[in-house]
């Protein structure tokens, strides 16, 4: 799994490809809280439509989930569009979304299945 960061305006954009690897899932929220520009609150969007989830478990989904729970004060009250192209990855991150109410994050998170409706939820 690869993953590239950028920011365009007010949003921090990620793009993971490939096979999807944990420990990916962390470098990529260390590499967005430690961004220069970063600041709690900030809007993030996640593109994961080149990522092939299928290597996940369920308590892999749950270790993401703790991952973003450990991080929740540098993240603060933001936004945070998840977009997923395939089913597989949709129901994952369903999972993580229910997983997350156990792990309390400060992020209002959707999902969604297209880059331009996140982008229009993100920019409402």
């Amino acid at each position: 799994m690869k993953f590239t960061l950028k920011q365009e305006q007010e949003i921090f954009e990620v793009i993971t490809t490939g096979e999807a690897e944990l420990q990916v899932f962390s470098d990529f929220l260390d590499a967005l809280i430690s961004h220069p520009h970063w600041k709690p609150g900030s809007f993030i969007l996640v593109d994961h439509s080149d990522l092939n989830a299928s290597t996940l478990t369920s308590a892999d989904v749950k270790t993401i989930s703790r991952y973003c729970a450990d991080r929740r004060l540098p993240f603060g009250n933001g936004k945070c569009a998840i977009v997923l192209a395939r089913d597989l990855e949709f129901g994952l991150a369903r999972m993580w979304h229910v997983f997350m109410d156990e792990n309390p994050w400060d992020m209002n998170h959707q999902l969604f299945r297209s880059r331009v409706e996140a982008l229009e939820w993100l920019q409402s």
